[in-house]
């Protein structure tokens, strides 16, 4: 019986971590680290930043005069431009200024690259020093991340579920 509930309470711990990492708030940095480049710049080693040694930016020092609540980010996003632009599609790390009216960076980018000969298909961002460096397929999804915690951490409530309802 002890066996069975430590096996419990270690599924539940780690169902709390995936579920915290995959659906965790943005919440204000200090000296934040972040990847920087796009299409225009360091393209080709941007698509993995931490391993192609990408300029690094120190979010405090690029957004020092910024508005009273506001959050710095970090941001990885890959944008689909169409017509005059298509030689701008690529991806896009940096570090951002969340304000402090915005809930979600990635819904306000979103909102402004409609109606501009682009698409936003994926984007992310996070507070954590150089944690904009995830990864992007050929479509420009993001690989694994946060699917892949919200999947595990469905399976592992299931199991949990399971377990303790016999």
């Amino acid at each position: 019986m002890v066996k069975q509930l430590t096996i419990i309470f270690s599924i539940f711990l780690i169902f709390i971590q995936f579920t915290l990492e995959g659906f965790a708030q943005v919440t204000s940095g200090t000296n934040l680290v972040c990847y920087d480049c796009d299409p225009a710049n360091n393209n080709d080693l941007c698509a993995s930043p931490s391993q192609s040694g990408v300029q690094q930016v120190n979010c405090d020092q690029k957004h020092p005069n910024r508005e009273e609540n506001s959050t710095l980010i970090c941001t990885s996003a890959y944008v689909e431009f169409f017509g005059t632009e298509v030689n701008k599609t690529g991806i896009y790390r940096g570090c951002n200024v969340q304000g402090a009216s915005v809930s979600d960076f990635c819904d306000f980018f979103k909102q402004e690259t409609d109606n501009r000969n682009a698409n936003l298909k994926s984007c992310l961002s996070c507070n954590e020093t150089r944690c904009n460096n995830v990864t992007f397929s050929a479509t420009g999804e993001i690989n694994g991340s946060c699917l892949a915690n919200t999947i595990i951490s469905l399976t592992i409530a299931g199991i949990l579920f399971s377990l303790l309802f016999k």
